[in-house]
């Protein structure tokens, strides 16, 4: 059985689901960045890099990345 990695975000407050199969773990964590980015600039309107707004951001977000089957 081979394995392929999938990353799965979903962003509770605006109900938005991203998910990506198949890349490598820098790209996952790109794509992870770019998706609390775009987060805190929606919620918090703040363009620059706040540890305080970026924690609150993941507090409601579930951030997964793991090895799916693939049959």
């Amino acid at each position: 059985m081979t394995r392929i990695p999938v990353l799965f975000i979903y962003d509770e407050p605006y109900d938005e689901i991203y998910c990506a199969t198949n890349l490598s773990e820098s790209d996952a964590l790109e794509i992870t960045m770019s998706t609390i980015e775009e987060t805190v600039k929606k919620r918090f309107n703040c363009d620059k890099f706040d540890k305080e707004s970026y924690k609150k951001a993941l507090v409601n977000m579930t951030i997964y990345y793991d090895f799916a089957p693939v049959f």
